[in-house]
C-alpha cells in the first residue's frame, strides 16, 4: 500500500512502480478468481457468492495449493523418471506432498524417499509425519537451505513451490541443478510467472523451458 510518505519521499520511484507490469500474483493475493472461459464468469454473476482464493486451507490459503493439472503433471513426472531422491520446498497444505508420497505407492517406489523443505514446522502434519518415505527439514534461511540440499547430494526430482521472489527462485533452481543427476534430472517450478526467474535461469543452462497452463498459475519444467 503506498503511503503518503512515500510519495513525498521519491515520487519517481512511486510512478516507476505504478506503471510496471501487473503479475498474475498481484490479482492471486487479492483474492481474484480466475475462469477458464467467458461462460463460467457469466455463470458466476449469476451467484450470490463467488469463492476467493483467499480461503483457508488446513493451515494456508488455497492460492498456496498446487493445481490440479500440475499436480497431476507432478504424478506422472514420477512414473516417468522412477525417482529415489524428491526435494520439494514449500509444503503448505501438504498438496504437492501428499501427491509425491501416494505416487510412490501408485508406481511401487517403495525405497523412494521425500525431502519437504519449509520455514513452518506446523505443515509437518501428524498424517505425513507416520510415512517412512517423508523427510521434513525446517529450512531458516539461504545457509540453512543449501545446506540442507548438499546434505542429500543427490536428486533425481526437484520441485519448487516456496517463496517465488526472484532471488529465492535463482537460489533454488541454482543449488538444485548442481545436484541433478545429468541426463535425467529434472527441474520443476510452480508459479513460474510470479518472477523471471525460471525464464533467466533456463537460459543460463541453455535449456528450453517446458511449460504448463493451470488456470491463473504457470508451472515450468527443464530436464539436466
Amino acid at each position: 500500500m503506498l503511503r503518503f510518505l512515500d510519495v513525498l519521499v521519491n515520487p519517481t520511484e512511486i510512478i516507476k512502480k505504478s506503471e510496471a507490469p501487473v503479475q498474475l500474483h498481484d490479482f492471486v493475493i487479492a483474492g481474484g478468481v480466475f475462469f477458464d472461459s467467458p461462460n463460467a464468469i457469466i455463470d458466476s454473476l449469476k451467484k450470490p457468492t463467488v469463492k476467493s482464493s483467499l480461503e483457508l486451507g488446513e493451515l494456508y490459503q488455497l492460492f498456496y495449493n498446487s493445481n490440479p493439472k500440475t499436480l497431476e503433471l507432478l504424478r506422472m513426472l514420477i512414473d516417468e523418471v522412477r525417482p529415489e531422491i524428491v526435494v520439494e520446498t514449500g509444503v503448505a497444505n501438504g498438496t504437492s506432498t501428499r501427491t509425491i508420497l501416494s505416487s510412490f505407492k501408485d508406481y511401487n517406489l517403495l525405497d523412494s524417499k521425500l525431502y519437504s523443505m519449509d520455514v513452518d514446522p506446523r505443515v509437518a502434519t501428524p498424517d505425513l509425519m507416520s510415512s517412512p518415505q517423508f523427510n521434513f527439514v525446517i529450512i531458516e534461511s539461504s545457509k540453512s537451505f543449501i545446506t540442507a540440499m548438499e546434505s542429500i547430494k543427490t536428486v533425481d526430482l526437484f520441485y519448487h513451490d516456496s517463496d517465488h521472489s526472484y532471488g529465492n527462485q535463482m537460489l533454488e533452481y541454482s543449488v538444485a541443478w548442481e545436484l541433478l543427476n545429468p541426463g535425467a534430472g529434472i527441474l520443476m517450478s510452480d508459479d513460474v510467472n510470479w518472477s523471471g526467474a525460471f525464464l533467466d535461469f533456463s537460459k543460463k543452462v541453455n535449456r528450453i523451458p517446458l511449460l504448463l497452463a493451470d488456470g491463473g498459475k504457470f508451472s515450468g519444467i527443464i530436464r539436466k
